[in-house]
Protein backbone atom coordinates (compact mmCIF):
# COMPACT_ATOMS: atom_id res chain seq x y z
CA UNK A 1 0.00 0.00 0.00
CA UNK A 2 2.60 2.67 0.82
CA UNK A 3 5.58 1.62 -1.71
CA UNK A 4 8.32 4.29 -0.59
CA UNK A 5 7.31 3.77 3.38
CA UNK A 6 11.32 2.68 3.26
CA UNK A 7 12.69 4.94 2.18
CA UNK A 8 11.36 7.54 4.18
CA UNK A 9 12.02 5.73 6.97
CA UNK A 10 15.79 5.35 6.39
CA UNK A 11 15.49 9.28 5.94
CA UNK A 12 13.82 9.84 9.45
CA UNK A 13 16.17 7.62 11.14
CA UNK A 14 19.17 9.35 9.70
CA UNK A 15 17.57 12.79 11.05
CA UNK A 16 17.11 11.10 14.46
CA UNK A 17 20.41 9.83 15.06
CA UNK A 18 22.45 12.84 13.63
CA UNK A 19 20.63 15.89 14.70
CA UNK A 20 21.75 19.30 13.07
CA UNK A 21 22.75 22.23 14.45
CA UNK A 22 23.65 25.68 13.55
CA UNK A 23 27.54 25.60 13.03
CA UNK A 24 29.14 27.35 16.58
CA UNK A 25 31.17 29.84 14.02
CA UNK A 26 28.15 32.03 12.13
CA UNK A 27 27.47 35.10 13.67
CA UNK A 28 24.38 35.28 15.83
CA UNK A 29 23.79 39.00 15.76
CA UNK A 30 20.45 39.80 15.47
CA UNK A 31 19.45 43.68 15.77
CA UNK A 32 17.20 45.45 17.96
CA UNK A 33 14.64 46.06 15.13
CA UNK A 34 14.79 42.62 13.93
CA UNK A 35 14.58 41.23 16.63
CA UNK A 36 11.65 43.29 17.30
CA UNK A 37 10.05 42.32 13.89
CA UNK A 38 9.98 38.66 14.13
CA UNK A 39 9.67 37.92 18.14
CA UNK A 40 5.68 37.55 17.77
CA UNK A 41 6.20 35.19 14.62
CA UNK A 42 8.78 33.32 15.54
CA UNK A 43 7.24 32.17 18.90
CA UNK A 44 4.20 31.12 16.80
CA UNK A 45 6.02 29.02 15.02
CA UNK A 46 7.84 27.68 17.75
CA UNK A 47 5.14 26.39 19.52
CA UNK A 48 3.79 24.23 16.44
CA UNK A 49 6.84 22.61 16.29
CA UNK A 50 7.19 21.24 19.48
CA UNK A 51 3.91 19.52 19.58
CA UNK A 52 4.09 15.67 21.24
CA UNK A 53 1.81 14.57 18.73
CA UNK A 54 0.01 12.83 20.44
CA UNK A 55 -3.38 13.34 18.52
CA UNK A 56 -1.48 12.67 15.39
CA UNK A 57 -0.03 8.87 16.88
CA UNK A 58 -3.55 8.38 18.11
CA UNK A 59 -4.85 8.46 14.60
CA UNK A 60 -1.86 6.70 12.76
CA UNK A 61 -1.67 4.00 15.55
CA UNK A 62 -5.28 3.26 14.78
CA UNK A 63 -5.06 3.80 10.64
CA UNK A 64 -1.80 1.52 10.46
CA UNK A 65 -3.94 -1.53 12.86
CA UNK A 66 -6.77 -1.03 10.61
CA UNK A 67 -5.26 -1.18 7.66
CA UNK A 68 -2.04 -3.37 8.50
CA UNK A 69 0.52 -0.78 7.38
CA UNK A 70 4.13 -1.91 8.73
CA UNK A 71 6.79 0.96 9.07
CA UNK A 72 3.91 4.05 9.29
CA UNK A 73 3.83 4.77 12.73
CA UNK A 74 7.88 4.65 13.11
CA UNK A 75 8.16 6.59 10.17
CA UNK A 76 5.51 9.04 12.47
CA UNK A 77 7.20 8.86 15.63
CA UNK A 78 10.62 9.50 13.88
CA UNK A 79 8.82 12.76 11.83
CA UNK A 80 8.02 14.03 15.78
CA UNK A 81 10.73 13.76 16.79
CA UNK A 82 12.32 16.04 14.01
CA UNK A 83 9.73 18.65 14.71
CA UNK A 84 10.61 18.66 17.97
CA UNK A 85 14.19 19.28 17.17
CA UNK A 86 13.30 22.14 15.12
CA UNK A 87 11.07 23.70 18.30
CA UNK A 88 14.71 23.04 20.29
CA UNK A 89 16.73 24.61 17.65
CA UNK A 90 14.54 28.00 17.39
CA UNK A 91 14.08 27.71 21.23
CA UNK A 92 17.61 27.94 21.36
CA UNK A 93 17.53 31.25 19.33
CA UNK A 94 15.33 32.56 20.92
CA UNK A 95 16.43 32.26 24.26
CA UNK A 96 20.05 33.58 23.27
CA UNK A 97 17.83 36.70 21.52
CA UNK A 98 15.79 37.28 24.77
CA UNK A 99 12.54 36.43 22.60
CA UNK A 100 10.02 34.82 25.19
CA UNK A 101 8.23 31.70 23.89
CA UNK A 102 4.70 30.50 23.91
CA UNK A 103 2.49 28.80 25.71
CA UNK A 104 -0.05 29.34 23.64
CA UNK A 105 -1.77 30.85 20.20
CA UNK A 106 -5.08 30.96 18.50
CA UNK A 107 -2.97 29.73 15.23
CA UNK A 108 -1.72 26.64 16.83
CA UNK A 109 -4.89 26.05 18.28
CA UNK A 110 -7.02 26.46 15.13
CA UNK A 111 -4.39 23.61 13.52
CA UNK A 112 -4.84 21.28 17.18
CA UNK A 113 -8.77 21.69 17.46
CA UNK A 114 -8.92 20.89 13.41
CA UNK A 115 -6.92 17.60 13.80
CA UNK A 116 -8.73 16.48 16.33
CA UNK A 117 -11.79 16.26 14.08
CA UNK A 118 -11.22 13.08 12.44
CA UNK A 119 -8.83 9.96 11.75
CA UNK A 120 -5.28 10.00 9.95
CA UNK A 121 -6.31 11.80 6.51
CA UNK A 122 -7.50 14.62 7.93
CA UNK A 123 -4.50 14.59 10.34
CA UNK A 124 -1.86 14.65 6.84
CA UNK A 125 -4.42 17.25 4.81
CA UNK A 126 -3.30 19.98 8.23
CA UNK A 127 -0.13 18.79 8.19
CA UNK A 128 0.76 19.77 4.54
CA UNK A 129 -0.95 22.94 4.99
CA UNK A 130 1.37 23.61 8.38
CA UNK A 131 4.44 22.35 6.24
CA UNK A 132 3.87 24.81 3.53
CA UNK A 133 2.83 27.61 5.42
CA UNK A 134 6.25 27.14 7.70
CA UNK A 135 7.82 26.92 4.02
CA UNK A 136 7.11 30.16 3.23
CA UNK A 137 7.65 31.76 6.46
CA UNK A 138 10.53 30.27 7.27
CA UNK A 139 11.90 31.46 3.34
CA UNK A 140 10.86 34.78 4.18
CA UNK A 141 12.54 34.82 7.91
CA UNK A 142 15.78 33.99 5.58
CA UNK A 143 15.08 36.63 3.65
CA UNK A 144 14.39 39.20 6.25
CA UNK A 145 17.23 39.28 8.49
CA UNK A 146 20.88 39.76 8.22
CA UNK A 147 21.90 37.52 10.98
CA UNK A 148 23.83 34.64 9.48
CA UNK A 149 22.81 32.19 12.22
CA UNK A 150 19.10 32.81 11.47
CA UNK A 151 19.78 32.54 7.74
CA UNK A 152 21.35 28.56 8.59
CA UNK A 153 18.56 27.91 10.80
CA UNK A 154 15.90 28.81 8.11
CA UNK A 155 17.78 27.03 5.11
CA UNK A 156 17.89 23.83 7.60
CA UNK A 157 14.06 24.00 8.40
CA UNK A 158 13.12 24.68 5.07
CA UNK A 159 14.76 21.68 3.70
CA UNK A 160 13.40 19.22 6.86
CA UNK A 161 9.72 20.89 5.57
CA UNK A 162 10.23 20.04 1.93
CA UNK A 163 10.55 16.37 3.07
CA UNK A 164 7.75 16.54 5.39
CA UNK A 165 6.14 17.27 2.53
CA UNK A 166 6.87 14.59 0.43
CA UNK A 167 6.46 12.14 3.03
CA UNK A 168 2.95 13.23 3.61
CA UNK A 169 2.22 13.83 0.03
CA UNK A 170 3.37 10.18 -0.77
CA UNK A 171 1.13 8.84 2.19
CA UNK A 172 -2.13 10.75 0.96
CA UNK A 173 -1.04 9.63 -2.56
CA UNK A 174 -1.07 6.22 -1.72
CA UNK A 175 -4.45 6.50 0.39
CA UNK A 176 -6.00 7.58 -2.56
CA UNK A 177 -4.78 5.01 -4.66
Amino acid sequence: MLPGLDIWLNHFEYHANVLRAVPTEVSNRLTDAERAAIAGSIATFQLGEQSEGGTLLRAVRQFARTREVNGLVRNTELFIKEEQHHAALMGTFMDHHGIPRKQKDWTDGVFRFVRKLAGYELCLHVLVAAELIGNVYYRALEAATGCQHLRVLCRMLVADELAHIGFESDVLLALRG
